[in-house]
């Protein structure tokens, strides 16, 4: 007589999905300290007089480490009244195809920078870019 069919179950259920929201939390956060450690070295270590030259080490770093097709760096004036954001560099995009300067609070750009966040915006329902090579052209499903 097999006795393993008369013990009793236990009544606690593995909790798998706790489990992977707390892995995958600490994936993420992993992912933002080491990224945060990367470009804070990587800030150290710039030494350009061009603030064009800077923005374009900046910006091939970050695009490749957030695996960005297309992005653009902007930088805030001085002036206190009317102040700007005027654009630096860009990756995989023309500067001719982009705006050059918002004021804040303009546009998501400018939000982002008034309000001192990001933001995300998935599946846009109008998109008026598009990230090109020589073979294909595609709509973005998220912008950050």
């Amino acid at each position: 007589m097999n006795t393993s069919q008369f013990q009793p179950k236990s009544t606690e259920e593995p909790k798998l999905e706790e489990n992977d929201l707390f892995n995958q939390t600490f994936l993420d956060q992993k992912y933002i300290d080491e990224g945060k450690a990367k470009f804070n070295a990587l800030l150290i270590t710039l030494n350009s007089d061009s603030l064009e030259t800077w923005g374009d080490i900046l910006l091939d770093e970050l695009s490749n480490y957030v695996n960005a097709l297309q992005a653009a760096f902007y930088i805030q004036t001085d002036e206190a009244e009317n102040s700007r954001l005027e654009l630096i560099s860009v990756y995989g995009q023309s500067r001719h195809n982009i705006k050059t300067s918002f004021h804040l609070g303009e546009s998501l750009v400018g939000q982002a920078a008034k309000s001192r966040r990001s933001f995300s915006v998935s599946n846009p329902k109008v998109i008026h870019t598009r990230s090109s090579t020589s073979l294909v052209t595609i709509q973005p499903n998220l912008f950050l």
